[in-house]
């Protein structure tokens, strides 16, 4: 009743959220407020940073949805595909217009649809609020990953645009793409200049190996840095063994960079944002204090009215104390504290489960490697990282409260994800 605004004096329905403290049923309040919504006859989109918590979102209400007829009316989204949809027909209009035709009018483009926002203060982000999206099609070209080879080796620009290769890849390509391809090709050195730096993973595929990047709680294939995503490409099969099983498997995983990129144009997610929807409501664990960044930001994106709820509790056990609850050591101290802690906090028994979330897979990666570590070699462990496939995640997230279990998670995990115990022993 808060997010729809009918507790005020003058009921409307404008930029909204709502405070509810963690474990106090955000996903509810999302999925009945668009139902409200939906039967008004309003088209309504819950977002969400996580496509784990999407799914399991949208799995359980999926029949409450069904039952009231709205399955057309509300739909489950991140914020990568809500604003996929968005654009998804401007790759083909592109490539009409490139190759002199006229584009196809498009009126079914999404507007005027009420956006209901999980865990709100990541719309406020730099990756969402000052974040761009920049679509690209594509052009199979069988010879360009022979040419960032051959740039990968050493050949200059001008040694490559007069050689048969980049004849065989102009012959295999549209007229229209033909200044692109030479473009592409002059931009390649300084796309390799920065593979040092550049930040990635690798990830493995039904159809052979590839480059992904971490986005949000998960590992993204679909994510293309340019050439730079070729050059790592190229770079990691490099180090594999030629014949051997990982080498075959990143040359089948070649079909994916053989490729060139056309960029379609840059497009800032907060503006696609206020374009889809001028009606923006959501829900967080903790509200940003009124003279912060993010206040300010939320007021651009016509979030004017907030609301704290109480605890349904009559008494919160969630409790953190900054002064009780932090200890600081070096960091070879720090490990051995922490094996340390995770044995004290198993019991004699070993029969409490632990969960330890790290800030990043690097410092869970040094953990895992450090002498300390010898303490629990003998203890079977499960480690929560975000290139696992949505499968692998749920069975570990499930099994995470069993009897003794050790689970080892990065940061993204440690958010709205729902471990659950069902064991009597355990609680």
């Amino acid at each position: 009743l808060c997010l729809l605004g009918i507790h005020k004096e003058k009921e409307s329905l404008g930029g909204h959220i709502v405070e509810v403290l963690t474990g106090e049923g955000k996903s509810v309040v999302l999925a009945v407020a668009a139902i409200v919504l939906a039967i008004i006859g309003k088209e309504v989109c819950i977002v969400c940073y996580s496509e784990c918590l999407n799914k399991r979102d949208q799995n359980a209400f999926n029949d409450l949805i069904s039952a009231f007829g709205l399955k057309s009316k509300i739909r489950y989204s991140t914020f990568p595909e809500l604003v996929e949809s968005y654009i998804s027909d401007l790759r083909e209009e592109t490539k009409a217009i490139l190759e002199g035709k006229k584009p196809s009018k498009n009126n079914n483009r999404m507007k005027n649809m009420v956006m209901l926002v999980d865990e709100v203060d990541t719309l406020l982000e730099p990756d969402i609020y000052k974040g761009t999206y920049c679509p690209a099609f594509t052009i199979t070209i069988p010879n360009f990953i022979s040419i960032a080879r051959m740039i990968k080796n050493g050949q200059s620009v001008e040694d490559v645009l007069k050689s048969d290769t980049y004849q065989k890849c102009l012959s295999s390509c549209p007229q229209y793409a033909h200044c692109f391809l030479e473009e592409a090709v002059k931009k390649l050195p300084s796309e390799l200049e920065g593979l040092a730096s550049h930040k990635y993973v690798v990830q493995d595929t039904p159809r052979g190996k590839r480059i992904g990047y971490h986005q949000f709680d998960g590992v993204s294939t679909d994510i293309n840095y340019g050439h730079k995503t070729l050059f790592a490409f190229l770079h990691e099969q490099e180090q594999c063994a030629k014949g051997s099983k990982e080498f075959r498997e990143f040359k089948q995983g070649e079909q994916y960079y053989s490729e060139l990129n056309i960029n379609c144009g840059t497009f800032s997610y907060s503006k696609i944002v206020r374009e889809i929807s001028d009606t923006i409501l959501g829900v967080t664990g903790t509200l940003p204090r009124p003279e912060s960044k993010e206040a300010s930001i939320m007021k651009e994106l016509g979030i004017h009215h907030t609301t704290q709820i109480p605890t349904m509790f009559t008494k919160r056990r969630l409790l953190f104390s900054p002064a009780a609850d932090t200890k600081v050591f070096h960091e070879d101290d720090f490990y051995r504290e922490l094996c340390s802690s995770i044995t004290t906090s198993r019991g004699d028994e070993k029969v409490r489960p632990v969960i330890v979330f790290f800030k990043t897979e690097e410092v869970l990666n040094k953990f895992l490697n450090s002498p300390s570590m010898r303490r629990l070699k003998e203890e079977v462990y499960q480690i929560l990282k975000l290139s696992l496939s949505m499968e692998e995640r749920d069975n570990i997230i499930k099994n995470a409260t069993g009897p003794g279990k050790i689970v080892f998670a990065v940061a993204e995990y440690g958010r709205g994800t729902d471990f659950a115990c069902h064991v009597k022993v355990v609680n």
